[in-house]
C-alpha cells in the first residue's frame, strides 16, 4: 500500500481539481495557473542554483544519510547534469 501512497493522492488531488473546474471553472483555471507559475519558479530556481550551493545540498544529504563525502552516490549526478555542470 505504501508503494501506491503517493500515486493513489496525486490521483485523487486531481479528480478534486477535476470536479471543481466542472463546477467552477474560472476558479480552477486561476488556482491551476498560480500552482504552475509555483512550480516552474521552484524547478527554474533548483535548476540554475550555482554550482556551490549544489555541492553544499549533495554534502548535507551525505551527511544525513550517513554517506562518505569522498564515496561516489548516484546524489553526485546531480553536478554532471543541467546548464550549470561541475567539472
Amino acid at each position: 500500500m505504501i508503494k501506491y501512497k503517493t500515486f493513489l493522492s496525486l490521483s485523487c488531488q486531481l479528480a478534486l481539481f477535476l470536479v471543481w473546474h466542472y463546477f467552477d471553472p474560472i476558479g480552477a483555471d486561476f488556482l491551476g495557473i498560480f500552482f504552475v507559475i509555483i512550480f516552474l519558479g521552484l524547478a527554474l530556481r533548483i535548476y540554475f542554483a550555482p554550482i556551490k550551493s549544489k555541492q553544499e545540498s549533495i554534502a548535507k544529504y551525505k551527511a544525513r544519510h550517513g554517506i562518505p563525502l569522498d564515496q561516489p552516490h548516484k546524489v553526485d549526478e546531480i553536478l554532471k547534469e543541467g546548464f550549470f555542470r561541475a567539472n
